[in-house]
């Protein structure tokens, strides 16, 4: 009897710390809230997600010319966070011939719209 319950309160503490750990695991889980992606099959594409956390990131890259008359691609688009004490935090980038260029944001000024470039 005594093996018996002995098993059974072995069994009981094994599936205890599971259902704790996987519990654990779901807390620190980040879900998408939104997501959307376009694509015309021609070179131009555009994407977004949010993410229940408010980490966000949208964007927009396509064949474009510039005033040089120079074809290229340009990529554009905007990517952020919430920090803990509430404040949003986004980058503004462009992509191109002339690389990497962010523009840092800290003010808590959500643009809504749908097309970045």
């Amino acid at each position: 009897m005594v093996k018996g319950a002995r098993c059974c309160l072995y069994a009981v503490i094994f599936f205890v710390t599971i259902n704790y750990c996987f519990s654990e695991f779901d807390a620190y889980e980040n879900k998408i809230k939104n997501f959307i992606y376009n694509s015309n099959g021609l070179g131009t594409y555009s994407f977004e997600f949010e993410n229940i956390d408010g980490t966000f990131r949208k964007e927009d890259g396509g064949i474009a010319s510039n005033t040089k008359g120079v074809v290229g691609f340009v990529v554009r688009g905007i990517y952020g966070f919430i920090d803990p004490e509430g404040r949003h935090h986004s980058v503004r980038y462009v992509a191109d011939e002339g690389g990497y260029q962010p523009q840092m944001d800290d003010d808590d000024i959500r643009y809504n719209d749908r097309r970045i470039v």
